[in-house]
C-alpha cells in the first residue's frame, strides 16, 4: 500500500483510535498495520452508520440504545418531539427508553446531537500574522501559530484534525501568490504551507475530509486542494473576483460569491463531483459573507453595500432579500437552522435573524466585529474583533456577551468556519428520527341488543362494525358458547378474521343465537382480539326459547277377545335432526279398554314425556274393538262410475297377514296379495280383466282354514 493511500486511512481515524497502535507501528510488519488501520476504520465506519440510523418501535415497546461517546466526544441532543417518551435535550448517550404513543397515527420524533467536547476557536490575525487558539469550553488562551502573511480566511475539518489558514500576501512588497497554512489541531504547529492564487481571500474544507477549496480574488479562479496530500490538485477557472466561499453538509455543491465588474454580483454553483459550475445566480454587490443552512436548503448571502441579506434557495434558485442593520459584512447559521447571526463592523453591531420569520434584532458590540462563527453545539457565538482586538462570545440562549477574551495579535479577521467541535469530534451533527407507532387499536364496536329464537331456528342478525388502527395482523373475532358470527350473513362460524395488518376500516359482523343449542339465557363477550392490541368485549345476550312438539297416539284396532294390542305414537315438530330417544322421560300411552272389551272404540291417551327443549302438545288416538268377521261380495263393477268399483270386503284390512288369491276359470293366477291394504280394482298387471266369473282363496291367518267362493266382474 503506498503512502497516499496509508495517510488517507489514518486521516479517516480519530486520534485516539490509533494513538495505541501507532506505538507499536515499528513492532508490527507494514501488513499488519494497515491491516489494524483497516479494521479500526471499519468500526468507526459501523459505529457512526449506526449513529445515524433511524428506528421504528410501537408504542410501549424499548427503543434501541443511542451511543453517541465516541473517542473522547460527548455530544448534546435535541429532540423536537417529547411526546415519544423522550425528554426534549440532554447530554451524553440516548439510553433505551419505553416509547410512547397513545394516538392512532405514527408520530415522529427528530433528534440532532453536536458535540460539545472541548473545541478550539481559531483567530486569525492579519495584522500581526498569526492565528490565536482559544479553548471554547474554558474560553483560555491556549496558544498563538505563526502563519503566512495576512491570515484571513479559516476552515476547521470535519473532525476537528486540521485547520486551513488562508494567507492572503497581498501587501505592497509582497509575492503576489496567496497560500495556505496547515495546523495540526493536535499539536498546534503548522505542518504544511503551499502556495495558491493571488489575493487568496477565503477557504472552505470538504466534509468527506478530501478536499478544501480556496477562492483566489485577484486570479478568478479557485484552488482545488488535495488535504490528505496537502497539494494543490487543480483550480476552478472563469470566476471574476471570487470572494466568499461555502460547502453544503454532505459535501456535494460548493457556493462560491464574486463581484463580476458588473452591477450585480453573481453566485455560483459548483458540483464538486466534477469542479463544474451548474448553475449561476444574480445577488447584491458586496457580498463577503455566505453560509448555507444545515439542512442544505438555504444559502445565506451578506449584500455589503446594502442593509440586507440575500437568502437564496438551493432548489429553485430564487433570490429573497431579508433585511438587517447597513453594510454587513460576515455570517454564520446556527446548527438548528433556526438563526443567522451577521457582523456589522462599521456599527459594532449583530444582527440576529430568526429565519422562521425572517425578523431581526441587534447587539451592540464594545468593538468592531468581523469573523463570526457558532459553535458546533449551537450554545456560543464566537466573533473576531478589531478595534480592541478581541474575541467575544455570545451566549446563544440568553444573548449575554461574556467577558472578552484577548488575541495576543492584531487586526482580528478569521472569516469562515473557525470554531471546533474537539479534535476528532464531528462538526457534522448527527440526526435521525424515531418513529412511534401507535399501539394496535381495536375500535370498541358498542352494544349488541338481546335477541331470541326458539330451539331449532337461529335468531335474528345483529350487526357489530368492527375496526381497527395500526394492527400487525387482522381483528380475530370470537363468539362465545351459544352464538356464531358471520361476515355475509349467510355462512356462520365461531370465529372468523377482520381485515388485514395496517388500519382496518369499519366491517359488518352478524352476530346471531345458534338454531341447535339448548334452551336456556346465553350471555357472555364477543371478543375481538388482534396480536398486541388490547382486546375488546363486546357483551351479547339471547334466550332460546322452547318448540312446540305434538305427540299424536296412533289409532288402533284389535278383535274381539284378543289383547290389548302395542300402543303407539307419532312425532311431529321435532327439530335439529332429533328423534324420540331425545326426550328426557319418554311418553306414556294408555287406553281404557282392556282384552275383554266389547266391541266398541276406547281412547288412547299420552301424557309425561319431558324435555327442556320442547313444550309438548298431546293428541289422543282410538282404539277400535272389532268383531273380526268378514263380508265377501260376490261381484262388483269396475266401470269407472264410482259406484262399487272396487271389490270391498269388510274388515279384511284388519287381517294385515291375510293373502287373498283370485283365479280366472281356467284355473290361471290374476291377482294375489298379502294383506289387503286397498281394495282390488278388477286390474291385471294394469289392464281390465274382461267381464267374468272368477275363483278366490283367502286365507285370513297362515294356519286359518281358507274362505273360497265365486266373484263376477261386471261391467
Amino acid at each position: 500500500m503506498n503512502v497516499y493511500n496509508l495517510n488517507f486511512i489514518e486521516n479517516l481515524i480519530s486520534l485516539d483510535l490509533i494513538t495505541i497502535i501507532k506505538v507499536f507501528r515499528y513492532a508490527f510488519s507494514p501488513r499488519l498495520y494497515v491491516t489494524a488501520l483497516c479494521l479500526l476504520l471499519s468500526f468507526k465506519v459501523v459505529w457512526a452508520q449506526n449513529l445515524q440510523t433511524s428506528q421504528i418501535v410501537d408504542n410501549g415497546s424499548p427503543t434501541i440504545a443511542i451511543q453517541f461517546s465516541s473517542g473522547g466526544c460527548s455530544y448534546q441532543w435535541t429532540n423536537d418531539n417529547p411526546q415519544i417518551g423522550l425528554g426534549a435535550n440532554g447530554l451524553g448517550d440516548i439510553p433505551s427508553f419505553t416509547a410512547v404513543n397513545t394516538g392512532t397515527k405514527p408520530i415522529v420524533a427528530h433528534i440532532v446531537a453536536h458535540s460539545t467536547s472541548d473545541g478550539f476557536a481559531y483567530i486569525a490575525n492579519s495584522g500581526s500574522d498569526n492565528v490565536t487558539v482559544i479553548n471554547t469550553s474554558t474560553h483560555a488562551f491556549v496558544a498563538d501559530i505563526s502563519v503566512g502573511n495576512q491570515p484571513w480566511g479559516v476552515s476547521v475539518s470535519n473532525d476537528g484534525r486540521r485547520v486551513y489558514v488562508v494567507n492572503s500576501n497581498n501587501s505592497s512588497g509582497r509575492a503576489p501568490a496567496g497560500s495556505v497554512s496547515v495546523i495540526d489541531a493536535t499539536s498546534n504547529k503548522v505542518i504544511s504551507t503551499f502556495s495558491v492564487g493571488s489575493n487568496a481571500v477565503s477557504v472552505v474544507a470538504n466534509p468527506n475530509g478530501k478536499w478544501a477549496y480556496v477562492t483566489n480574488e485577484s486570479s478568478n479562479s479557485i484552488s482545488v486542494i488535495d488535504v490528505v496530500n496537502d497539494v494543490v490538485m487543480s483550480s476552478i477557472v472563469g470566476i471574476i473576483t471570487p470572494t466568499g466561499i461555502a460547502i453544503n453538509s454532505n459535501g456535494t455543491r460548493l457556493y462560491v460569491t464574486a463581484e463580476s465588474n458588473t452591477a450585480t454580483s453573481i453566485l455560483y454553483v459548483i458540483d464538486t463531483s466534477n469542479n463544474q459550475v451548474i448553475q449561476t445566480v444574480q445577488i447584491s454587490l458586496r457580498p463577503t459573507g455566505i453560509a448555507v443552512s444545515p439542512d442544505g436548503s438555504k444559502i445565506y448571502i451578506t449584500n455589503g453595500n446594502r442593509s440586507s441579506i440575500s437568502v437564496v434557495d438551493a432548489a429553485t434558485y430564487t433570490v429573497n432579500t431579508v433585511a438587517v442593520n447597513f453594510s454587513p459584512y460576515a455570517l454564520a447559521v446556527s446548527p438548528a437552522g433556526d438563526k443567522v447571526y451577521v457582523t456589522h463592523p462599521s456599527s459594532n453591531q449583530i444582527s440576529i435573524v430568526n429565519t422562521a420569520d425572517n425578523s431581526f434584532h441587534t447587539i451592540i458590540l464594545p468593538c468592531s466585529p468581523n469573523g463570526i462563527s457558532v459553535s458546533p453545539n449551537g450554545k456560543e457565538v464566537y466573533v473576531a474583533c478589531q478595534n480592541p482586538d478581541n474575541v467575544y462570545v455570545i451566549d446563544t440562549q440568553t444573548e449575554t456577551i461574556l467577558p472578552p477574551i484577548a488575541t495576543t495579535g492584531s487586526s482580528a479577521i478569521s472569516i469562515g468556519n473557525f470554531v471546533s467541535a474537539g479534535i476528532g469530534c464531528s462538526t457534522v451533527p448527527i440526526s435521525f428520527d424515531i418513529t412511534v407507532n401507535p399501539s394496535p387499536n381495536i375500535n370498541d364496536p358498542g352494544t349488541v341488543a338481546a335477541s331470541s329464537a326458539h330451539y331449532g331456528a337461529s335468531s335474528t342478525s345483529q350487526v357489530i362494525n368492527v375496526s381497527g388502527n395500526g394492527l400487525k395482523a387482522g381483528i380475530t373475532v370470537t363468539a362465545p358458547p351459544g352464538f356464531e358470527v358471520s361476515k355475509d350473513d349467510i355462512t356462520f362460524t365461531s370465529t372468523l378474521l377482520v381485515g388485514a395488518a395496517g388500519d382496518t376500516t369499519a366491517t359488518q359482523v352478524f352476530v346471531r343465537l345458534k338454531g341447535n343449542v339448548d334452551v336456556a339465557i346465553y350471555n357472555g363477550n364477543i371478543q375481538l382480539t388482534s396480536p398486541g392490541a388490547t382486546a375488546i368485549n363486546v357483551p351479547v345476550e339471547g334466550t332460546v326459547l322452547t318448540t312446540q312438539l305434538n305427540i299424536t297416539a296412533d289409532n288402533k284396532t284389535k278383535f274381539l277377545g284378543d289383547p290389548i294390542p302395542v300402543l303407539t305414537a307419532s312425532y311431529t315438530g321435532f327439530v335439529n335432526g332429533d328423534t324420540p330417544a331425545k326426550l328426557s322421560t319418554l311418553p306414556q300411552i294408555t287406553t281404557t279398554a282392556v282384552a275383554s272389551s266389547p266391541i266398541g272404540k276406547y281412547p288412547i291417551t299420552v301424557s309425561g314425556a319431558i324435555d327442556k327443549n320442547y313444550i309438548i302438545v298431546y293428541l289422543p288416538g282410538v282404539l277400535e274393538v272389532v268383531t273380526g268377521d268378514i263380508s265377501t261380495p260376490n261381484a262388483f263393477t269396475p266401470n269407472g262410475d264410482g259406484i262399487n268399483d272396487t271389490w270391498d270386503i269388510k274388515n279384511l284390512n284388519l287381517y294385515t297377514s291375510c293373502t287373498v288369491e283370485v283365479l280366472n276359470r281356467y284355473g290361471q293366477k290374476v291377482f294375489y296379495t298379502t294383506g289387503y291394504p286397498k281394495p282390488w280394482n278388477g286390474t291385471e298387471n294394469g289392464g281390465d280383466l274382461p267381464v267374468g266369473t272368477y275363483y278366490y282363496i283367502i286365507k285370513l291367518k297362515p294356519d286359518s282354514r281358507p274362505l273360497t267362493g265365486y266373484l263376477s266382474i261386471i261391467r
